[in-house]
């Protein structure tokens, strides 16, 4: 083994820094597993879009009973410690990838704090989907017409009559109607703020989350911190 791997060094060190060759093919040749460095986002979309792990909403098996069997962090990682082998959670189907096992089990714990299951159900489904949250990025608050009324002539903005005044013309009252065009703001600021709350929101529950991550033992991925932008509508 230390001749092939002197071969392949001397080989590939007429073209290439000795160093960087060795450095590179040292874990092929002594068989060590090379782990895959990703941000808490990467994981959680090959989690569940990839791995398509669940998180386990049965409220009989969060509270202890005896409805469906939950396999949680702590369970999985035990197991692992004392088989040494990957531990099978499913009942008649392929299960998951161990690591994203323990990622589901910490995005399933999500605390109150951070959102709670809601929040941890919203971060699975843009996971599976590979999405954020929208924060309706380039939204700028516009005046439009409240409604929209068709005829023969086209499309018009709707109008209603604001009051009615009278005066006199030619010896006689004349009543007439003073007409406008209702207006709203779209989107509103309210709006705007709610999505960006949201995202935030979001954000705040993949800090935790990667931080949760740190705290375990990944069999294949070193999780990194990459994360998300914080707020994505500051950037120029």
């Amino acid at each position: 083994m230390a001749d092939r791997h002197n071969m392949l060094i001397e080989g590939a060190a007429k073209t290439f820094d000795r160093g960087a060759v060795e450095a590179r093919i040292a874990p092929v040749v002594r068989g060590q597993k090379v782990k895959r460095a990703l941000g808490v986002q990467q994981i959680l979309e090959w989690a569940f879009g990839r791995e398509c792990v669940r998180i386990d909403t049965d409220p009989t098996s969060r509270l202890g009973g005896q409805g469906a069997v939950g396999f949680g962090m702590e369970y999985v990682l035990l197991q692992r410690q004392i088989l040494g082998c990957r531990v099978d959670t499913s009942v008649g189907r392929s299960s998951p990838h161990e690591d994203a096992e323990i990622v589901a089990a910490i995005v399933e714990n999500l605390p109150q704090t951070y959102g709670g299951l809601p929040m941890a159900l919203r971060i699975a489904e843009y996971a599976r989907a590979g999405t954020t949250p929208d924060w309706l990025p380039g939204a700028r608050t516009r005046v439009v017409p409240k409604e929209w009324s068709e005829n023969q002539f086209g499309v018009r903005a709707s109008t209603a009559v604001a009051e009615v005044i009278s005066y006199r013309h030619r010896g006689r009252m004349v009543k007439r109607e003073v007409r406008c065009c209702p207006v709203t703001y779209t989107p509103s600021a309210s709006q705007i703020a709610a999505a960006r709350r949201g995202y935030l929101d979001w954000w705040g529950a993949l800090h935790h989350i990667r931080h949760g991550l740190g705290l375990v033992r990944l069999s294949d991925i070193d999780v990194t911190d990459a994360m998300p932008p914080m707020e994505p509508w500051r950037r120029r």
